[in-house]
C-alpha cells in the first residue's frame, strides 16, 4: 500500500512540473487490448513441482484502463501522463515426447506441460509526445509500476496416447496454483507508440483517440529467472480539452503618434508664368510634325568606361525587334537613353555609313591626363555596337583625347562632369537625324499646374507621391524619398502621353509617408476637363491648324553659333513653313552661369534661328534659365536645356 501511494504523488508531482498553463491541456480515460508476449528460459518454479524439460515461450491477452493527461510543452511537444492498471497474462506450453508401456507394449507418449501465469500491476507511465503532423503523434517514454498480482496455475497433461493415465489414475497431474516465488514487486519497461487524435465536435473540447503502444521489459518476473514479458497494446482514448478562457486584455491607452496631415491645391500658370485659377483644362487637339533632336554623347561616372545603366542596352535577340519607330511616343530623354540602340539601327539600314567614336575626360582629378581612360570609354561603345549590332568594325574608327573638342565649363562642377563622355560623330547625318513623328499633338490651357503642398509633420517625412488620376487611372505621378518641397510643377507639352484625353475631371491628391510608418493622404480634389478633339473641330467648323515643333540642341557652352547639325535642322523647318505660317522662337539654357547671363545667351541663340529662318512672321524670345524642362542634375538634362524650341503654326483652309 506504502509504494501504491508514492506512484500517486510521483504522477501528481510530474504532473505540477508540466506547462498547465497551455490552453490545450487535456484530461480523459484510456483502455488497451494487451497482446502478451513472455519470453523464458527455466524449468520449474521453487514452489510448483515439475518434470518439464523447462518453459520458454508463451503468449496471453490481457487489457490495461486508466487515466491521461496531456500538458502542452510547445507547439511540437506535449507531456503525457497515465496512471493505470495493466494485466499481463500469458500461458507458458511445453510439449514432451517420450516412450510409454501401454499393455506391455512400447509406444508414442506426448505430455503437456503449462503454466498460466496472472501478473498484474498499478503503474504510471509518463511519455513525451512528438506531433509530426496535426493529429498524428509519436511518444516515447517508461512505465513503472507496483506488481500486485503474481500468481500461477501448473499442470501436466497425457496427450498421447489416447489412453492410459498418470499413477493417480488420471490423465493430469501436478496441479497446482501458487504465487510466483521471489516475484519482483516493480516493473520497469520502455514504452513507445502512435496516437492521432479525432475531433469529436466543432469546438475540439472531445477527442476519440485511437492508439497503439509496445512495451519491452526490463526487469525479470522473479529472482534468478530467465523470464520477461514484452507487450502490443491496442485500444482508445477518449480525452477532453477544456476551452480556454478568453480574458479581456488590459486596456492600454493609444500609442500618441506624431502629427502627420496632408493637404494638396493646384494653380494654373500661363504662358507667361502668371498663376491662374484653374476652372478647368481646355486640351486641344491638332495634326502636328514633331521633330525630336538626339544628342550624340554618351556621359560616364567618374574615373569609369562603364556605360550608366540608365542607357538601355539590348540582347542580339532583342536588338533584332528594335525599331526607331517605336519610340515616337517616347518622352525627349526616354528617346535619347537609346541612342546607342538607334545609331545600331540606323547603321544597319544605312550600309554606307561610317561613325567615329570620340572619347574624352574631364582633365580633373583622377582622369587629369588620363587618355587611356578615354580610348577604353570609346572601345566600351564600340564593342556594345559589334557584339550585340553586329557592325563591322572598320566601319567604326575610334580617336581618344583629354578635354573634348568643345568642352563645359571646366571651373563648373556641372562642366566638369559634362566633359567626361564619348561623343559619336557621322559621315552620313541619317544615322543622328532628329526622330521625327507625324501624330496628334495635345496642347492644354493653361499648360501648366503648379501644386501647392502643405503638410504638417512632427517626425521626419520618408516618402512622398502626388498622384493624378482620370476615370479612376493613373495618368501621372511624382514621387521622392525625401522632404515634400513646397511645389510641384506639371508641364503637360513635356509628356503628351500624360495629357488628359477624355472629358472627365482630372483627379488628384497628396500621399505622405514618415519615418515611424506613420501614413497619410489628402482628400482627392478634382478639376474640369474640356478636350476639343480634331473630330468636333470638323463637326463644328471649327478653325484648325497644323502645329510643327522643332528642337535645335547642340549649342556650344556659352555660345549661340549655328551648328552643322542645327543648320541641317533649320532646313528641314523650312519645309514646312508655308506663307501663312505663324512662327514662334522660345530661346532656353540650362542652371549654369548667372540668370542675367542666361536670359542674353538664349536670345542670342533664339534670333540667330531667326535670322536662318528668314520668315515674315515671326517672333523670337528668350527665357533664359526660367523653363528648365529637363533634370539639371544629369548632364543630359543640361544638354537638352540648352536649346531652341521653334513653333510653326500654320492655319488649314477649307
Amino acid at each position: 500500500m506504502k509504494r501504491f501511494v508514492i506512484l500517486i504523488l510521483t504522477y501528481l508531482i510530474l504532473s505540477q512540473f508540466s506547462y498547465s498553463q497551455s490552453e490545450r491541456n487535456s484530461y480523459g480515460i484510456f483502455g488497451h487490448i494487451n497482446l502478451n508476449s513472455h519470453t523464458a528460459n527455466f524449468d520449474s518454479l521453487s514452489n510448483c513441482p515439475s518434470c518439464s524439460p523447462g518453459f520458454r515461450d508463451g503468449s496471453g491477452l490481457g487489457f490495461s484502463l486508466g487515466f491521461l493527461s496531456n500538458f502542452i510543452l510547445s507547439e511540437s511537444l506535449f507531456l503525457d501522463l497515465r496512471l493505470g492498471y495493466f494485466t499481463r497474462y500469458g500461458l507458458l506450453k511445453r510439449l514432451e515426447e517420450d516412450t510409454v508401456n501401454l499393455n506391455a507394449q512400447a509406444v508414442k507418449g506426448v505430455f503437456e506441460h503449462t503454466l498460466d501465469a496472472k501478473i498484474s500491476s498499478i503503474g504510471i507511465e509518463p511519455m513525451l509526445g512528438i506531433r509530426l503532423w496535426e493529429g498524428l503523434s509519436l511518444e516515447l517514454g517508461f512505465h513503472a509500476g507496483l506488481i500486485i498480482q503474481k500468481d500461477a496455475s501448473h499442470q501436466e497433461k497425457i496427450l498421447e496416447p489416447l489412453t492410459g493415465t498418470y499413477e493417480n489414475n488420471q490423465r493430469t497431474r501436478l496441479v497446482n496454483d501458487v504465487q510466483i516465488p521471489d516475484a519482483a514487486t516493480f516493473r520497469l519497461s520502455l514504452l513507445g507508440g502512435l496516437s492521432y487524435e479525432l475531433p469529436l465536435n466543432k469546438d475540439k473540447t472531445w477527442f476519440l483517440q485511437p492508439e497503439a503502444f509496445y512495451s519491452f521489459g526490463l526487469n525479470e518476473v522473479a529472482k534468478n529467472t530467465d523470464w520477461k514479458i514484452n507487450t502490443l497494446r491496442l485500444g482508445l482514448a477518449l480525452k477532453y480539452s477544456p476551452k480556454p478562457e478568453i480574458s479581456e486584455p488590459p486596456m492600454i491607452p493609444p500609442e500618441q503618434k506624431p502629427e502627420l496631415i496632408a493637404n494638396i491645391n493646384a494653380m494654373g500658370v500661363d504662358q507667361e508664368g502668371n498663376e491662374i485659377n484653374v476652372a478647368k483644362f481646355v486640351v486641344e487637339e491638332f495634326l502636328s510634325y514633331e521633330l525630336k533632336p538626339l544628342l550624340s554623347y554618351v556621359f560616364f561616372d567618374e574615373n569609369s568606361s562603364e556605360i550608366p545603366p540608365r542607357y538601355v542596352r539590348l540582347t542580339k535577340e532583342e536588338a533584332k525587334q528594335f525599331r526607331v519607330e517605336n519610340l515616337h511616343r517616347a518622352g525627349v530623354l526616354e528617346t535619347y537613353y537609346n541612342l546607342l540602340n538607334i545609331v545600331g539601327r540606323r547603321m544597319i539600314e544605312n550600309p554606307d555609313a561610317m561613325i567615329t567614336i570620340e572619347g574624352c575626360n574631364s582633365n580633373e582629378g583622377l582622369e587629369r591626363g588620363n587618355t587611356a581612360l578615354s580610348q577604353r570609354r570609346a572601345e566600351t561603345i564600340k564593342n556594345y555596337l559589334t557584339q550585340v549590332w553586329e557592325i563591322p568594325e572598320n566601319r567604326i574608327k575610334l580617336s581618344s583625347r583629354n578635354l573634348p573638342q568643345e568642352p563645359s565649363n571646366v571651373n563648373e562642377p556641372d562642366g566638369i562632369i559634362e566633359n567626361r563622355r564619348a561623343e559619336i560623330t557621322t559621315n552620313k547625318f541619317e544615322i543622328l537625324a532628329p526622330i521625327t513623328t507625324d501624330d496628334t499633338l495635345r496642347t492644354v490651357n493653361p499648360p501648366m499646374v503648379r501644386f501647392y503642398n502643405d503638410v504638417k509633420n512632427e517626425a521626419a517625412i520618408d516618402s512622398w507621391s502626388i498622384e493624378a488620376y482620370q476615370n479612376g487611372k493613373l495618368i501621372k505621378e511624382f514621387k521622392d524619398y525625401s522632404s515634400v518641397p513646397s511645389t510641384v510643377e506639371w508641364l503637360f507639352d513635356l509628356e503628351q502621353k500624360s495629357i488628359p484625353k477624355e472629358n472627365a475631371p482630372l483627379d488628384y491628391k497628396i500621399n505622405v509617408k514618415d519615418v515611424t510608418g506613420q501614413k497619410a493622404s489628402s482628400k482627392m480634389k478634382s478639376i474640369p476637363v474640356d478636350v476639343i478633339t480634331i473630330q468636333k473641330k470638323k463637326r463644328d467648323r471649327m478653325g484648325d491648324k497644323y502645329i510643327d515643333r522643332f528642337s535645335l540642341i547642340l549649342f556650344a557652352y556659352d555660345k549661340a553659333t549655328i551648328s552643322y547639325y542645327n543648320s541641317r535642322v533649320i532646313d528641314i523647318i523650312k519645309t514646312r513653313v508655308k506663307p501663312n505660317s505663324t512662327i514662334k522662337i522660345l530661346g532656353h539654357t540650362d542652371r549654369i552661369g548667372t540668370a542675367e547671363r542666361n536670359q542674353k545667351l538664349s536670345q542670342e541663340r533664339a534670333d540667330a534661328v531667326k535670322k536662318e529662318l528668314k520668315a515674315k512672321q515671326i517672333i523670337s524670345t528668350g527665357l533664359g534659365e526660367n523653363e528648365l524642362r529637363f533634370n539639371n542634375n544629369l548632364p543630359e538634362g543640361r544638354f537638352y536645356c540648352r536649346r531652341v524650341d521653334v513653333l510653326v503654326e500654320t492655319p488649314i483652309e477649307d
